[in-house]
């Protein structure tokens, strides 16, 4: 497995920005639950952690909120990170910065 992390500054309150980020997820899970399947999802205070299989490969997630910064860190097989890494470390700094600063 290997990691990508994104930090995110935001001047929200941390409970404002792990709602926008649930409810964005939430969202997300509902569009491709076609080729996603969730394994386990948990959501506690300031933090959430997901285990899904997608078409047939198992990603982990987290996300944690701090009073000014959220840190999101994926784990997927290396063959992954070496294809998608950059474009889905954009993705997620790109998704994560437009949710936290509206």
């Amino acid at each position: 497995m290997s990691t990508i992390m994104v930090v995110v500054e935001h001047r929200l309150d941390p409970k404002e920005a792990i709602r926008r980020i649930k409810e964005a997820y939430m969202g997300k899970k509902a569009k491709y639950a076609s080729i996603a399947t969730v394994q386990t999802e948990e959501w506690e205070d300031l933090a959430g952690a997901v285990t899904a299989s997608v078409l047939g490969t198992t990603i982990t997630g987290t996300v944690q909120c701090q009073e000014e910064t959220v840190t999101a860190v994926c784990e997927l097989p290396l063959p992954l990170k070496v294809i998608f890494g950059r474009d889905l470390h954009e993705k997620i700094e790109n998704r994560l910065t437009s949710l936290l600063s509206k």
